[in-house]
């Protein structure tokens, strides 16, 4: 029999974009139909994500991507991404919605076959989940010789050489926050993300032993205190302390 469209044709229900870990990440996306759908018929680009921006214009956009699996939930099918695949397209945040595309081929597994071509479609909000970040603490060299062009790096950076892109995703948004103190307690230098140097990979403040009076410290025992809290939803993702000492 041939196909019928658009005639009861399956629509999206729920999507779910997983992002995968580490820096050769395998990102997945969950897809829950109306209808079960017959698998041999879809098509390279089978879906169409549409980013809301905030000025109330939208941009559509979409990926090749392969099927991985039917899932046990009934009518949930797996879509796996590549990382080259991501690396060339918008990549998807919260807000953006999905729909099928109408040259998808996006079947019901109904007699009739009915394929879903139509332009205006269900769409259904994207679900992000992000893959966790996990960040650690370095501090060095210690001990640190004082001298006038020494400085101590203090780094945070994801366990595992991991990524923390700050640009792919809206998910996660550090905002760091360092002090220093000395062995009474007091503090001598405090530091916000704005003093440090972010990239993808770490948040890095290059201290030259002076503090906030901008003289030099004296020899003996210090302590930092880096704390690192997701902007987006207040989470602490990381508060560590490390003690050094300055020879002098």
């Amino acid at each position: 029999p041939g196909q019928v469209r658009d005639r009861a044709a399956p629509v999206i229900t729920r999507a779910v974009y997983t992002y995968g870990e580490g820096q050769d990440r395998t990102d997945t996306l969950n897809v829950t139909f109306s209808e079960a759908i017959s698998i041999g018929d879809i098509a390279s680009e089978p879906f169409s994500f549409v980013s809301h921006r905030k000025d109330g214009s939208t941009i559509n956009y979409s990926y090749t991507l392969q099927f991985s699996r039917e899932l046990n939930t009934a009518n949930s099918y797996q879509f796996i991404f590549t990382p080259a695949a991501l690396n060339s397209y918008v990549e998807p945040l919260t807000g953006d919605s999905i729909f099928i595309s109408p040259g998808g081929g996006i079947t019901d597994r109904a007699t009739s076959a009915n394929v879903q071509t139509n332009p205006l479609n269900k769409r259904v909000q994207l679900e992000i989940v992000v893959a966790p970040v996990n960040l650690k603490l370095i501090v060095g060299p210690n001990p640190i010789v004082w001298g006038e062009d020494t400085v101590l790096i203090i780094r945070i950076e994801g366990d595992n050489n991991q990524t923390f892109d700050t640009t792919r995703t809206d998910e996660f948004v550090p905002m760091a926050d360092v002090a220093i103190y000395d062995y009474l307690g007091n503090i001598v230098h405090t530091a916000t993300e704005q003093d440090m140097i972010v990239t993808p990979k770490s948040i890095e403040l290059n201290w030259n032993l002076r503090n906030r009076n901008g003289r030099f410290v004296g020899g003996g025992t210090y302590l930092v205190i880096a704390r690192v809290i997701n902007r987006v939803d207040g989470q602490i993702i990381l508060s560590d302390r490390r003690k050094f000492a300055v020879i002098k």
